[in-house]
C-alpha cells in the first residue's frame, strides 16, 4: 500500500467529460449568438416595445453570463477550483437556463436554426450540471486529502 507522503503524492484529474461538454457548447454558443444576434437585427423594427427591448437586453445577458460560466467551469475543472466549479455549476440552472428558455420562447416565425441550437445548448448545459456535480464531489474528496496531509506535515513539523 502506498503511503501519501506529501501534497505532490495527491493527483489531480480533470475530468473529460465535462470538458468536452463544454467544448462543445463554447461553440454552439458563438453559433448561437451570431444567429440570434442576426434574428435581433432582422426584427429590429418590431423589437422598438418594452418586450423587445426586454429580449435584447437579456441576450446580451446571456451572451456575457455564457463567456463567464464556460470560463468559470474550465478553471474550476481543469485547475481543479472549487470555488470557480461552483459557480459554474450555480450559474446554470439558476441564471443560464432560465435565460435561454426566454430567449427559446421569444423565437417569432420560422427560424428552427435558433430553436435547434438552444435546444442542443439546453441539453449540454443539462449534462453539465450532471458531470459538474460528480466532478465538484471528486473534487472535494481531492481537497479534503490535501488538507489532510498538509495537517500531518505540520504536524510532523511542530514534533521535530
Amino acid at each position: 500500500m502506498h503511503l501519501k507522503q506529501g501534497v505532490e503524492d495527491i493527483t489531480h484529474n480533470a475530468n473529460i467529460w465535462l470538458q468536452a461538454a463544454m467544448l462543445a457548447n463554447v461553440y454552439i454558443s458563438v453559433i448561437w449568438g451570431i444567429i440570434y444576434g442576426f434574428y435581433v437585427l432582422y426584427n429590429l423594427q418590431e423589437m422598438q416595445d418594452f418586450y423587445g427591448r426586454a429580449i435584447i437586453i437579456v441576450y446580451l445577458i446571456t451572451l456575457l453570463t455564457e463567456f463567464y460560466r464556460l470560463r468559470a467551469g474550465y478553471k474550476g475543472n481543469l485547475q481543479a477550483e472549487i470555488s470557480e466549479l461552483s459557480i459554474f455549476l450555480a450559474t446554470t440552472p439558476l441564471i443560464q437556463l432560465p435565460l435561454l428558455v426566454f430567449l427559446f420562447l421569444a423565437v417569432k416565425g420560422n427560424w428552427m436554426v435558433i430553436n435547434i441550437t438552444i435546444e442542443l445548448m439546453l441539453c449540454l448545459m443539462c449534462i453539465e450540471v450532471i458531470v459538474g456535480i460528480w466532478t465538484w464531489h471528486i473534487f472535494t474528496k481531492h481537497q479534503s486529502e490535501l488538507h489532510k496531509v498538509r495537517c500531518q506535515n505540520r504536524q510532523q513539523l511542530q514534533n521535530t
